[in-house]
């Protein structure tokens, strides 16, 4: 009986304390992000990233003169702190005609204190496509995949 009462406070205890941090309204921001080599990006032990949606994909096919076509990716993923730096590692290209892109993101924390808010945030990922198209599109984070696109259509 005495351990059935220890866990009914514990829970109780858990209750108010996670009342009383509710977050604040969620914002959602713009953050510059850089492509890095897989040998150079910091792999973090876990993915950071609570949900993602909205992932997107096109093919820039004029992107403006004497420019090449460009590969055009972008998702939003709630972060559990503000303040973190994205950076994109590419995966290997396969040899089919219509290859599959895979990217990773690879969210760095802030440093120092900050306010524990879930924070919105906007990637973004944009390079020379190496092909004419894609099948597919795969984005990860860690050993998790956040997103994986098939419609990839052409601007022109």
């Amino acid at each position: 009986m005495k351990h059935l009462v220890a866990t009914v406070l514990a829970a109780g205890t858990l209750a108010m304390v996670t009342g009383c941090q509710t977050p604040a309204e969620t914002t959602e921001t713009v953050t510059e992000t850089e492509v890095v080599t897989a040998e150079t990006a910091p792999e973090p032990a876990a993915c950071p990233v609570l949900e993602s949606s909205n992932w997107q994909a096109f093919i820039n096919k004029m992107p403006g003169p004497d420019a090449k076509a460009s590969i055009n990716v972008s998702g939003t993923v709630k972060m559990p702190l503000p303040g973190f730096t994205f950076a994109w590692a590419e995966g290997p290209l396969d040899r089919s005609a219509m290859p599959k892109l895979r990217l990773k993101l690879v969210p760095t924390a802030p440093d120092g204190m900050v306010a524990q808010v879930l924070t919105d945030e906007l990637v973004t990922y944009k390079a020379d496509a190496l092909a004419t198209g894609y099948s597919g599109v795969i984005v990860s984070c860690g050993d998790t995949v956040l997103g994986e696109i098939t419609d990839i259509p052409e601007v022109s």
